[in-house]
């Protein structure tokens, strides 16, 4: 899979609303790859996807400014550097949102069906558009909302501290000027309310029954899977360590297949596996085809994510026939049903390594909840359903 959730999310949904006869237009920023980047965005805008089959593309020019190089400044004064430019950052995409939302307003749409910006999360040019907008918001940045987001605060220095506050400013006014805010789940909805003080609509993700189904002649492996972007958010230490608590005899391998991440972070959980008698595979870039393949041999799907809004693994997995065990906090809680389609826990390793023990040695319950997940999804979680909503929101009004 060579992008993520969110990705997915936008390309599905457009390549949908196509299908049942929509007119689409797809923008977003064409960027330069010379420029100095602060933000760690993509070289390509879309990362690797292809509206073209069913839109017509339009690239806005990349609004980041030419930065300043700090090397060889030091560490203090090249964070403060890099804070001030971030800072200025912050009016120039501003700016650039203005004339964005022009170009877009020119195209004479019904709706803008907005999803997250790369640089301030909330898309700053609903805050300049004319044409009805309807943000997607998967969830508010993080590191800037949430509790433990906050507390940084305490901790940056003032050239940091100054350009969150201006941050979190920027984001809220761009959410207040949405014309409606959808997003993917209950708990979601309940972190736009915390962060911005808005109302949205639950819009629930669905999942590509042609691309994730099970197979009748697979030939199962004691191991299990997880796959997606490689942070240390995602939770896949704790995955390790816990399958560490299982006895060596019946320990399955982990694999973690994914595209986007942390080269030091895949190091780190290589090296923590070693150290625990931990067999581990971390492919990268795998396709869909390869990823179905590896999917087919585990037997089940561990998630551990932290504070994840929805999470699109559990509800793939679920469709190829795999029974889950997740953390029971987050969107995971409204995806998975607790003793029917898999186990939720509390992040606590040895109650997950008992849950994933008991699956992985009773292969009869194992099967029984993989055909309860199939049978799950295809009745809940499909991308017509999702797309039903859309068409709801984006509507317009008479």
């Amino acid at each position: 899979m060579k992008f993520g959730g969110a990705m997915r999310a936008s390309h599905e949904i457009a390549r949908q609303l196509a299908t049942r006869g929509h007119d689409l237009h797809v923008c977003g920023y064409g960027f330069d790859a010379e420029r100095i980047d602060l933000y760690g965005v993509p070289l390509e805008s879309d990362n690797g996807l292809d509206f073209s089959a069913f839109a017509t593309r339009h690239d806005l020019l990349d609004p980041r400014p030419n930065h300043l190089r700090v090397d060889g400044l030091g560490w203090r004064i090249g964070k403060l550097v890099r804070n001030l430019q971030r800072l200025r950052d912050l009016q120039r995409f501003n700016e650039e949102a203005a004339i964005a939302a022009a170009e877009i307003d020119a195209l004479d749409c019904d709706v803008v069906l907005l999803h997250l910006c790369c640089f301030t999360n909330a898309p700053l040019v609903m805050r300049h558009m004319k044409t009805r907008s309807v943000w997607y918001c998967h969830e508010p940045s993080r590191n800037l909302f949430d509790t433990a987001g906050l507390i940084l605060d305490k901790g940056k220095d003032l050239g940091e501290r100054l350009y969150r506050r201006k941050r979190r400013i920027a984001e809220i006014r761009a959410a207040e000027a949405a014309d409606l805010i959808v997003c993917n789940s209950d708990f979601s909805r309940e972190a736009i309310i915390r962060a911005y003080g808005l109302e949205a609509r639950v819009c629930r993700l669905g999942v590509n029954s042609v691309t994730f189904t099970p197979s009748k002649d697979c030939i199962r492996r004691n191991q299990v899977i997880c796959w997606g972007p490689l942070w240390p958010s995602k939770g896949l230490d704790f995955v390790v360590r816990s399958v560490a608590r299982i006895p060596a005899s019946e320990r399955p391998k982990v694999v973690l297949p994914w595209t986007r991440g942390s080269e030091a972070y895949c190091a780190q959980l290589r090296e923590s596996a070693s150290s625990l008698g931990v067999d581990i595979d971390t492919p990268r870039g795998l396709t869909d085809k390869e990823l179905l393949h590896v999917l087919h041999e585990s037997k089940v799907c561990v998630y551990a994510p932290r504070m994840e809004p929805f999470g699109l693994v559990p509800v793939e997995a679920m469709a190829a026939g795999l029974p889950v065990i997740g953390i029971r906090e987050g969107g995971v809680r409204e995806t998975v049903v607790h003793g029917v389609t898999g186990f939720l826990t509390e992040r606590h390793e040895d109650e997950f390594a008992g849950k994933l023990r008991e699956l992985l040695n009773d292969d009869v319950l194992r099967e029984k909840m993989g055909f309860a997940a199939q049978d799950y999804v295809r009745r809940k979680w499909s991308w017509d359903r999702t797309v039903d909503q859309v068409e709801r929101c984006i509507r317009p009004i008479e």
